[in-house]
């Protein structure tokens, strides 16, 4: 698993390119209004699937985080409940960080018990 540092970086960087690509395409779309969007699909496709390995998030809430959640903004009490009912905070990078780490934690321990 990447350190915290590290993923922050990775997180704040596609999320800057998110907003540039966003600039971009209204920028487009102000000279003809039949302008059909600018969406690096490559870009979209890859990164969230290399961050998850890197994280070992096959949860898939890397992509729930940035995409569903609106990086937290969309979040609320009911977003995420764990198997006792409980919520679980996922408006920050942060948040993320500690449920994937927490879930990977889970996933070595299932490991190592079935040795």
């Amino acid at each position: 698993m990447i350190s915290f540092e590290k993923f922050k970086k990775y997180m704040e960087e596609y999320k800057d390119l998110l907003k540039k690509e966003e600039t971009l395409n209204n920028a487009l779309e102000a000279f003809s209004q039949d302008f059909g969007g600018f969406y690096l699909d490559d870009v979209h496709e890859i990164f969230p699937k290399m961050l998850a390995d890197l994280t070992n998030d096959a949860g898939e809430w890397i992509e729930y985080f940035i995409y569903e959640l609106e990086w937290g903004k969309e979040w609320n009490e009911n977003s995420v409940i764990d198997e006792n009912g409980n919520s679980i905070r996922l408006q920050t990078i942060e948040d993320l960080y500690k449920l994937l780490e927490s879930e990977y934690e889970n996933e070595k321990k299932e490991n190592e018990e079935k040795i």
